[in-house]
């Protein structure tokens, strides 16, 4: 196929917390936590561990489109070292030289309350394209997403991750 369209998408942080306002999984590990889950169904076990919270804004190339905006923001309550490099970092998909290169610099006890922003461009120009590798079906498939191929992604993801850095450096504390 020609048309192979993907959310194209980096990660800002890990925003390192002075308090316990993110998920960390040692919290959890205590009786009244078990006890909210699975006689309340409530409690921080319910959660994802994933995703917070979502918010869309625009882009100044979309400032005239109120009702389709072009970024997403993912706020996710933890980091990617927040479970101990266990199983975060396969749901990104990401190898163990981006943790040995980025990620293990965070990975301190101070620095489990975290969290992450993930700016998100929703409506990408960029289209890769999926072939078959040969006839044999067990063969897989040949996937190229042409992410960043055309230079209005660059535009909207630069201006995503400049307008969640501007907003994060103005936060009050």
């Amino acid at each position: 196929g020609d048309n192979l369209q993907d959310h194209i998408t980096t990660m800002l942080g890990p925003f390192i917390l002075n308090d316990s306002l993110s998920f960390e999984p040692s919290n959890l590990l205590n009786y009244k936590t078990f006890q909210d889950y699975y006689s309340e169904g409530r409690g921080p076990m319910t959660t994802t561990a994933a995703m917070d919270l979502l918010g869309f804004v625009n882009s100044h190339k979309n400032q005239n489109n109120t009702q389709q905006p072009d970024i997403q923001y993912h706020f996710i309550s933890s980091s990617l070292t927040s479970d101990y490099w266990t199983y975060l970092y396969k749901t990104f998909g990401l190898k163990q030289k981006i943790w040995d290169l980025y990620f293990r610099k965070f990975y301190f006890f101070k620095n489990r309350y975290a969290v992450s922003i993930l700016p998100i461009v929703i409506r990408p120009k960029s289209r890769g394209t999926v072939r078959l590798k040969s006839k044999d079906a067990n063969d897989g498939a040949r996937v190229d997403p042409r992410y960043f191929s055309e230079e209005q992604d660059v535009d909207i993801i630069v201006d995503a991750i400049q307008q969640m850095l501007n907003m994060v450096q103005n936060a009050p504390n």
